[in-house]
């Protein structure tokens, strides 16, 4: 398997949450008074998205939402392993960047990141995606039939005890008209999908989510659109 556009390693078979090295710093500068250092860690992953089929050929993207507490944070990619045949484990990695010359400031922000794997199996397969502290295992149909809609399917649990969240109101909003395409509510099992007509060209959108209690996300799928016949599921953390 090939994978784009960052860390295109094979690692030894570990457990997944041991492949991101947490608090690693790099210092650069002409000076010990004017250092920049780096940090990589993994972040807190707040929900992934991957298609649930794909096409024979096609590759396969996948997408992290992951929430920001720093101004000097941002995505850097991911590590990626292959156990086995039909199982591919990514780790995601964010870096802060420590410039004396730029100060972090504190933000709370919701932001994208996203892993192409050029060449997944052609069949039946899972995806283990790792945060900090969050897991997230979605199933893909490799070489399946394509279908010239546009399907999204949500899932979603309670990051506290793990539980389905019934009730959760999540709109699919089209970012260059703001129309609301379709309002999923989620069902005894935390899961809702919408089928929509294929709008052509790949066209960027958020996922506007309402717990039943209240708490919110906004998942802004700005870099990584919507395609026709691409059917996306996203595991959601609220």
């Amino acid at each position: 398997m090939s994978y784009s556009p960052h860390m295109r390693v094979r690692l030894p078979r570990l457990p997944a949450w041991a492949l991101v090295p947490l608090g690693l710093g790099f210092a650069a500068g002409c000076g010990n008074d004017e250092k920049t250092t780096t940090i990589r860690f993994s972040p807190d992953l707040v929900a992934a998205t991957v298609a649930d089929s794909i096409a024979a050929g096609s590759g396969l993207d996948v997408k992290v939402h992951w929430v920001s507490t720093l101004t000097c944070q941002s995505f850097e990619g991911f590590t990626v392993n292959a156990p086995s045949d039909s199982v591919i484990e990514v780790v995601a990695v964010a870096v802060e960047t420590r410039d004396p010359k730029v100060p972090c400031t504190s933000r709370e922000a919701i932001l994208e990141g996203s892993l192409h794997i050029g060449d997944p199996p052609q069949k039946p397969f899972r995806i283990d995606v790792y945060g900090a502290r969050q897991r997230f295992s979605l199933d893909v149909q490799g070489a399946a039939a394509g279908a010239a809609i546009e399907r999204h399917r949500i899932s979603v649990e309670n990051s506290v005890d793990g539980s389905a969240e019934v009730g959760t109101v999540a709109k699919i909003i089209d970012l260059a008209t703001l129309d609301t395409l379709a309002t999923l509510v989620t069902d005894a099992n935390g899961v809702a999908e919408d089928a929509l007509a294929c709008a052509g060209a790949a066209h960027p959108y958020k996922l506007f989510v309402t717990g039943a209690v209240g708490r919110q996300a906004e998942l802004v799928f700005q870099s990584d659109p919507a395609h026709c016949g691409v059917p996306e599921r996203t595991a959601i953390r609220l």
